[in-house]
């Protein structure tokens, strides 16, 4: 499933969920485990649990000829999402990139990077990222556009980070996005900057989606719409961050019951939604 590989933008964390289980179903447990991730990224307790009970079944298919390099690359990025065993995460990742993985050259690159179960070689690092990006990966695309903005193991180079920035946001990558979106906002460029950072929104980025709620109120890039402005302040709730819901009970005050309850639904937060309208008496 080529969806798996890239970030998936727009899917909500129970679709995540719901693609992980019938996958197991059809019998595998790489791209079950892929979505899960894609889930616990965002914040899902339950994807955390799927993945622990997967890990038997990954561990039986690591010297597998056809999905031992998912299987390793996969079962490396459990360790270091939980934070255990970061020697062998490290080994896992290098059997995967050496057998062309790209997953597993973006999880080598990143503890290469950070000196995680070895010392850090940002060089060394930069390379399995080049590799991975080069097979489209879309995070080592934006690790490349890193190093190529802040000169981190290699010469800064502002046309090379342009161009891996905009590989790793057409990926899906939520960082990029933002990025990306930076880049269009400092040339005054509204509508591409917010198109931006609606799609670093949409995979979970919590700054963005801050900022689309507040252009939304002000029609700023895009048409002005306080559905979508609650919706995305409530939808900031979900990666445990409520800064959003004061922002959301102030705009709700001038609102028609039926618009909150509506931007409640979009964010799969109508119980919040139903709170604000108690609040502000408006039912």
């Amino acid at each position: 499933m080529e969806e798996r590989r890239g970030f998936p933008v727009g899917h909500s964390v129970s679709s995540m969920i719901a693609r992980g289980e019938a996958a197991l179903e059809g019998a595998d447990p790489v791209t079950a485990g892929n979505w899960f991730v894609h889930a616990f990224r965002l914040g899902s307790r339950e994807a955390g649990v799927r993945l622990e009970q997967i890990t038997p079944a990954l561990e039986g298919l690591l010297d597998d000829p056809t999905e031992g390099a998912g299987a390793n690359a996969l079962l490396g990025g459990i360790h270091l999402a939980f934070g255990t065993q970061h020697e062998r995460a490290l080994s896992l990742f290098r059997r995967a990139a050496l057998s062309g993985n790209a997953q597993g050259m973006r999880g080598l690159g990143f503890m290469l990077a950070e000196g995680m179960g070895t010392t850090a070689n940002r060089s060394e690092a930069n390379e399995w990222f080049r590799r991975g990006a080069e097979l489209g990966d879309g995070y080592c695309a934006y690790n490349m556009a890193l190093a190529a903005r802040d000169g981190l193991g290699m010469r800064r180079n502002a046309r090379d980070f342009l161009a891996r920035l905009r590989q790793a946001a057409d990926a899906g990558v939520p960082e990029a996005c933002a990025l990306l979106a930076d880049q269009y906002n400092a040339r005054d460029e509204e509508e591409d900057a917010f198109r931006w950072y609606l799609t670093a929104a949409q995979a979970g980025h919590v700054p963005a989606m801050w900022v689309v709620a507040a252009r939304y109120e002000a029609g700023l890039g895009t048409a002005e719409d306080r559905v979508q402005a609650v919706r995305w302040l409530l939808q900031m709730m979900h990666r445990g961050n409520g800064d959003g819901f004061h922002e959301a009970l102030r705009i709700a005050r001038g609102m028609p019951a039926e618009d909150v309850r509506t931007a409640g639904e979009l964010a799969d937060r109508t119980a919040d939604a139903e709170a604000i309208l108690h609040v502000v008496g408006n039912r």
